[in-house]
């Protein structure tokens, strides 16, 4: 007998396979393509690079934890930011082991080329597949979804801006920030179920 819990979890897995699978084959290519170079702006990458946003999160993390330190308690809402970055930095970390894995090219990078072309483990931090971009706010999101529902909509949207904005400035492929979101918003998920079991 199939357990319902079970593919229920396993659901969403394989629909963002499907949708990755499906814009490889017919979305990735022509959007480049027709996006080009004219959005990408290089102060972005330095400006909103995923190292620089890592260490903002560092910082908010030490920040919290000083004041809570200074006052002798931590908030809910302190905690729920903590955790929310602490997820974020982890999901970076292990896109960035993917991306190192993959090995996609840029689409900038690689404007003629044919199809998804992976180069297994010869992959870098500049890799396409998956977006880090999209995990770190992915794992954000996913932790902030339980507690603060008011909130869903706007970090949907946060998200959908995020992913046309990597997308049409040519840092990413739609496959690589369906599978940059998937993986952020499963870590942030997990995180936020961790802080509902710690109560």
């Amino acid at each position: 007998m199939k357990n319902p819990v079970m593919a229920h979890q396993v659901a969403p897995f394989v629909l963002a396979a499907l949708a990755i699978a499906v814009s490889m084959r017919w979305i990735d290519e022509p959007l480049a393509a027709l996006f080009g170079d004219r959005f990408h702006f290089t102060i972005v990458e330095s400006v909103l690079g995923g190292v620089v946003l890592v260490s903002i999160e560092l910082l908010v993390i030490a920040g919290l934890f000083l004041a809570a330190r200074m006052s002798g308690r931590i908030g809910d809402m302190s905690r729920t930011l903590m955790l929310a970055c602490a997820a974020s930095i982890l999901a970076y970390g292990c896109n960035f082991l993917l991306k190192i894995l993959f090995g996609r090219p840029l689409p900038l990078t690689s404007p003629d080329m044919d199809g998804p072309v992976f180069h297994f483990l010869q992959g870098d931090n500049h890799s396409s597949f998956p977006s880090g971009h999209l995990a770190l706010l992915g794992a954000f999101a996913g932790t902030l979804w339980q507690s603060w529902p008011a909130a869903r909509p706007y970090l949907v949207l946060l998200l959908c801006l995020a992913g046309a904005g990597v997308v049409a400035g040519n840092w990413h492929y739609v496959s690589d920030t369906i599978a940059g979101a998937v993986l952020g918003l499963s870590a942030g998920l997990a995180a936020s179920r961790l802080k509902r079991s710690w109560r």
